[in-house]
């Protein structure tokens, strides 16, 4: 069975390319040593190397300002835990969003339990004023800032950098979780204002276990694993040469046909929208084709749980996801909640991420399967 993947907003199929280059990687460079200092080390030292300018270009970033890790979920931890052990003189108190990853609240709630503290704020994108009053209130109470760029449960790009200049101007520290948008569209950290970002590789094509955290020059983190010399002290542990060289080239080339690939998921987001809205009725739009995510689509099936949509696409070989895999269904994410959308409609929300290398085709397949669906749903409830 050929399995059709509409699940792009949690990993993306590795080109060819990047496929043929891990491989021949790993034959020629699995048994050295980057951080020696030998000859035979040397071709694994400049992968890495090669594979953190194409880091760095991803966000318009310096190289040197690199730190690679296993995944955005450590950088994420890195530089939340990173900068409350290296800053405890600070206000030991921080800001967030509602719309954060866990892998961004739950190193706050560890940091809370050990005498920190943070809150939360709700972003409306057309409004931004409500954010920037809550950043003015926390002038003096707050060292630590998180904001995400763009959420992968509701396809939303936030203003951080509007919210960015306003927290650096009240001296507070700014990271963002870029894991959703880097690779995907274009991301400048300097644009943006942002003292540290956190980006996946596995997200734009790259292998899975290869993450990086940008941080600006002057930010002091302490390393989460320590014992090594990799990273100039702040990630220690042997390298994964050949995964790093890999996810480098899925950063050239999720560069250089961004434009392209662009172009074709907005001409399929428009198709897939228009599909369904002719297809199925009562159908309620929250990633829509005017959203500025290109991949993401996001909408609310009345009278149709989506769990169970879900698990029937599955077994038809069509792959598409609820709201996050990370969070638990058994609770609405406030995520949701603060978009606007109720716990009875989060019952029938699904995202459908798309990625360059889905069809027409594959989409009409996709909503031919989540009609006849609704269609059953629907007419059982009369």
């Amino acid at each position: 069975m050929k399995i059709l993947n509409f699940d792009g907003c949690v990993t993306l199929k590795p080109e060819r390319e990047v496929l043929k280059y891990y491989a021949r990687l790993l034959k020629e460079l699995q048994f050295q040593n980057p951080a020696a200092k030998t000859r035979f080390s040397e071709k694994a030292a400049a992968v890495i190397e090669e594979a953190r300018a194409h880091f760095a270009r991803l966000i318009c970033a310096e190289p040197s300002r690199i730190i690679f890790t296993s995944s955005g979920t450590e950088a994420n931890n890195l530089a939340i835990k990173g900068f409350i052990a290296a800053n405890r003189a600070k206000p030991n108190a921080a800001l967030t969003t509602y719309y954060e990853h866990s892998s961004v609240l739950a190193p706050l709630k560890s940091a809370a339990a050990a005498g920190w503290s943070f809150t939360q704020t709700a972003v409306d994108p057309e409004r931004p004023e409500k954010a920037s009053d809550a950043i003015a209130r926390a002038a003096g109470k707050v060292s630590l800032a998180s904001f995400i760029l763009a959420s992968g449960e509701t396809g939303i790009l936030y203003p951080v950098g509007k919210m960015a200049e306003i927290a650096r101007g009240l001296g507070i520290t700014v990271h963002s979780d870029a894991c959703a948008a880097a690779g995907r569209i274009r991301v400048d950290a300097n644009a943006l204002k942002t003292d540290m970002m956190s980006f996946s590789a596995h997200k734009f094509g790259g292998p899975a276990g290869v993450g990086a955290l940008f941080v600006r020059q002057g930010i002091r983190i302490f390393p989460l694993i320590e014992g090594g010399v990799e990273e100039r002290g702040m990630r220690g542990g042997f390298y994964n040469a050949p995964a790093i060289g890999a996810a480098g080239l899925a950063a050239k080339i999720a560069m250089e046909r961004m434009d392209e690939r662009e172009v074709k998921l907005k001409g399929l987001k428009k198709f897939l929208f228009e599909a369904i809205n002719s297809a199925i009725g009562g159908v309620r739009w929250v990633s829509g084709p005017s959203s500025p995510l290109s991949f993401h689509s996001s909408l609310i099936l009345s009278n149709v749980n989506a769990e169970s949509l879900i698990s029937e696409l599955s077994a038809a070989g069509v792959v598409i996801s609820p709201y996050s895999w990370c969070v638990s269904a058994a609770k609405t994410p406030d995520s949701l909640i603060h978009a606007g959308i109720g716990a009875g409609e989060a019952a029938g929300y699904i995202r459908i991420c798309l990625s360059h290398e889905n069809t027409e085709k594959e989409i009409s397949k996709l909503v031919s399967c989540i009609a006849k669906s609704a269609a059953i749903k629907n007419k059982f409830k009369e």
